[in-house]
């Protein structure tokens, strides 16, 4: 079931409250949809260019289907053309008292059409026969001139994308958030293709809708998955050369075939986060952590003024030698406010990642807590050496913390789920107190500015919620 946040999601009507398509909360009142979904709304002509006047009907329908709310239009695209869908976007201000558990989405600068390319998304629209909506999902595509980006479902069966999605929010569902929102679709019932604006666009027209950072009700807790993707697992698994990593490996791998596991290989996905731990089968390791993250927000948001916490994948940065100067900036601020290390042990048998590992220093710092996630148990006692012999190798300080100076932060050998996810639940919330804690203070911020020579711009996102 896809994770979007229910209580943002709007269907905009008719007056004779027909459904004409969908919107998403992004802010207390206001409401950003497509400009052609208010035109049809108000039954106004397409090539409208003053702000529309009138109301629009709408609601909530997953929190208060019957109860029909009123908006006005409060901002409007300054120029529209078939060959500028990109601007395609109006924002709605809602008149009336909302739901109690109306909650808007949290506005981020966009991420580049790169980062976006082959995400899995998932997004409800209101097409003819469904009113109550419909779940579609797929994966994004690339970017066409004009700003748009294609979307499509690539799975037999599977709904298409049509009208009546049009101004709904795309749920990005490994980062868990808005990029975007459906502006249209190929009207051929065999094509399963459509089109969304990105969050980056909406922005460029309406800037103010980002939070300043200090004002965000979120804390974000930076996150680096050290696991392999797909293609260096194939590498290693592959490679039969004699220089020592080969030699390791492999006779490493005879020992772990003793096993019961099986095609390993396929546990490891083009992205880091996307790593699958055997001990969770089916599941993503980023899918795990936000679930845990979202049963402390649950507990933390019984109480007025609690700040939510929110995972933020930075793995891609990590790892990246192609960009040494970013490299260096994310991990200089990982001293300085804390995150977390989560490690395959498999992977720590891969020569880049224990090359950056090492490089890094990372594992040795006070602030950041390390978990290692096992695939065996302790009847495979030789795979099980080899293992920690090459955790102590390219880990070494975040060993030492955990078998000799005893840290609870730094875990190695879990090969059990709950063990993860209480390791999980005490430390997503002590980092994000580190990391609250060096975003509220101004000294730390002007000590990192000055060692790194360049002005900071911080890990710590413009999201809602987080810790007190």
């Amino acid at each position: 079931m896809p994770s979007l946040p229910k209580q943002s999601i709007v269907r905009i009507r008719k007056e004779d409250e027909s459904i004409v398509g969908a919107g998403v909360l992004i802010s207390e009142t206001q409401v950003v949809t497509c400009a052609h979904v208010v035109k049809e709304a108000l039954n106004i002509g397409t090539k409208q260019i003053e702000i529309p006047r009138g109301n629009v009907k709408l609601d909530f329908p997953f929190l208060s289907p019957h109860k029909i709310l009123t908006a006005f239009v409060a901002n409007w695209p300054p120029t529209q053309s078939d060959s500028n869908k990109g601007l395609d976007i109006a924002i709605l201000e809602i008149t009336e008292f909302l739901h109690k558990d109306a909650r808007p989405v949290a506005v981020q600068p966009g991420d580049n059409v790169a980062v976006l390319k082959g995400i899995d998304f998932s997004v409800i629209g209101f097409p003819k026969g469904y009113d109550d909506g419909v779940w579609s999902s797929g994966i994004v595509m690339d970017e066409i001139a004009g700003g748009l980006i294609q979307l499509e479902d690539t799975k037999v069966p599977g709904k298409r994308i049509e009208a009546g999605y049009s101004g709904g929010p795309v749920w990005n569902e490994r980062s868990r958030n808005v990029m975007g929102i459906v502006a249209l679709a190929d009207k051929l019932s065999e094509t399963k293709v459509a089109f969304m604006i990105p969050i980056k666009k909406i922005l460029e027209l309406y800037p103010w809708l980002i939070k300043k950072s200090d004002e965000s009700d979120f804390i974000e807790i930076p996150i680096v998955i050290a696991a392999m993707t797909k293609s260096e697992a194939a590498f290693l698994l592959e490679n039969t050369g004699d220089n020592d990593e080969c030699v390791k490996f492999n006779q490493f791998l005879k020992n772990f075939n003793k096993s019961d596991i099986s095609d390993w290989l396929s546990n490891y996905s083009e992205y880091r986060d996307d790593w699958k731990p055997h001990i969770y089968s089916e599941e993503k390791i980023c899918n795990v952590i936000w679930d845990m993250a979202e049963n402390i927000n649950n507990f933390l948001g019984q109480e007025a003024g609690n700040k939510l916490i929110r995972p933020k994948f930075i793995s891609n940065d990590f790892f990246n030698e192609n960009d040494t100067d970013k490299q260096d900036e994310i991990w200089g601020e990982m001293r300085s406010s804390g995150s977390l290390v989560i490690a395959d042990a498999i992977s720590l048998f891969h020569p880049s990642i224990q090359k950056i590992l090492l490089k890094s220093e990372i594992c040795s710092h006070e602030k950041i807590s390390v978990l290692g996630i096992n695939p065996l148990n302790k009847t495979t006692i030789e795979a099980n050496k080899m293992i920690e012999l090459e955790i102590r190798e390219c880990m070494r300080h975040s060993f030492n913390r955990y078998a000799s100076a005893f840290e609870k932060s730094c875990e190695f050998g879990v090969n059990n789920v709950k063990s993860v996810e209480r390791w999980l639940y005490n430390f997503l919330q002590e980092t994000a107190k580190m990391a609250y804690e060096y975003r509220s203070n101004p000294n730390t911020k002007l000590k990192f500015r000055r060692q790194s020579g360049k002005p900071i711009t911080g890990i710590g996102g413009l999201i809602r919620g987080g810790l007190r």
